[in-house]
């Protein structure tokens, strides 16, 4: 993929042109390699980390005393 698109991204003489070709580059790699996420999530779940800040909390003050 990256051999591919390397001519693309020399064969511009703008700036900002380059800049957009690497960029294509780049994302189309990391979608290949990585995949897509499917979004945001639909439900947060700050409630499980209020629990676990409100143990740290907890934990800290029982033993600093």
């Amino acid at each position: 993929m990256i051999e591919e698109s390397k001519n693309k991204v020399f064969e511009t003489d703008h700036v900002q042109s380059k800049w957009n070709a690497m960029t294509e580059v780049w994302q189309k790699t990391a979608e290949q390699v990585h995949g897509r996420t499917k979004g945001p999530p639909r439900h947060s779940e700050t409630w499980w980390w209020n629990e676990v800040a409100k143990a740290n909390e907890e934990k800290r003050i029982y033993y600093k005393t």
